[in-house]
């Protein structure tokens, strides 16, 4: 069977454990070097669709000024660090104390979620979906309190074998619903923290906000739930920095605005939001692991597709 996803090395659980215990013992290198290769060979499939989606979203990132060749390394370097986050995060898994040796120091905003001196109210932590993403999940989220994540609702094994590490740092996991809204707004209103990804696209989603300048359907939840419950949103992501540390970014606390129109009101703080996931993405723009294609309409424009220019 051909590797069409670097998940579906985790599609049920005993390969998922083979895979944690292979990388738990292999050596640091060897392990980066394997992952390396295995990128490598699924980025020269261009007929999977989870390079044709990086291909887009590499190329849209990029302007819409990347070429053909352009793309083709842009594919690479994604996929090589989605394999390497993907090893250092199962080399480590066994090893909590270890994971803070290769991260560089946190902003202090997340040292003071960490340390639990935020304040004594709920908060909405917006996730974007940079590489390194649940290396920031096993470390620097707080032990101390209640946490639930909003996942998307297609799930499939890949997806639940992920979902069971993060249930091993005490995550509380729904798939986003009416009750899961309804669930997530009393934790937030027991000082808990609820934990939501806002750049995968969700075609079910009634809102088109303008991300790198195209519209596209993406989650509104986390806008729904602070405007409800007057909690702030806090912005993060997790990157490699070019000396092998990972490094968190974190925004500001980020309150709503809010307008008599509900439509604007998601619109405007939705966009607000995605205006600095956008620029946290531009910093290390082959590091976003976003392999379904954030806006399907532009598929036949990205060069190397067919029916569009390699030029």
């Amino acid at each position: 069977m051909a590797v069409t996803n670097l998940q579906e090395l985790l599609n049920n659980k005993q390969s998922g454990l083979i895979a944690l215990q292979l990388a738990r013992f292999l050596p640091i290198r060897t392990g980066l070097r394997l992952s390396d290769i295995l990128a490598g060979r699924i980025a020269r499939r261009a007929d999977l669709p989870l390079v044709q989606g990086i291909r887009a979203n590499q190329w849209v990132v990029g302007r819409e000024s990347l070429s053909s060749q352009d793309l083709d390394f842009a594919t690479r370097d994604t996929l090589h660090h989605m394999a390497r986050a993907m090893f250092l995060l199962f080399h480590h898994l066994h090893r909590p104390d270890s994971f803070w040796k290769f991260i560089a120091p946190c902003p202090a905003i997340l040292d003071e979620l960490l340390e639990d001196h935020h304040r004594k109210k709920g908060v909405i932590i917006a996730g974007v979906h940079l590489a390194y993403y649940d290396v920031f999940a096993q470390t620097a989220l707080p032990r101390s309190r209640k946490i639930l994540a909003l996942a998307t609702p297609q799930a499939n094994p890949a997806i639940e074998w992920q979902h069971q590490l993060r249930r091993r740092i005490g995550v509380e996991i729904l798939p986003t619903s009416y009750e899961a809204i309804r669930e997530a707004i009393r934790m937030i209103q027991n000082c808990g923290i609820v934990i939501a990804g806002i750049d995968y696209p969700l075609r079910e989603s009634k809102y088109r906000s303008i991300f790198f300048n195209h519209p596209a359907y993406l989650p509104v939840h986390h806008i729904y739930l602070a405007l409800k419950t007057k909690a702030p949103i806090l912005l993060v992501a997790a990157i490699a920095q070019e000396d092998g540390l990972v490094k968190f970014l974190a925004s500001d606390y980020i309150e709503m605005r809010s307008f008599p129109d509900h439509q604007q009101e998601i619109l405007y703080n939705t966009e607000l939001i995605l205006r600095i996931a956008e620029d946290f993405i531009s910093q290390v723009p082959h590091q976003w692991a976003m392999f379904h294609p954030v806006w399907p309409d532009i598929l036949d424009n990205v060069p190397g597709t067919n029916g569009a220019s390699n030029a």
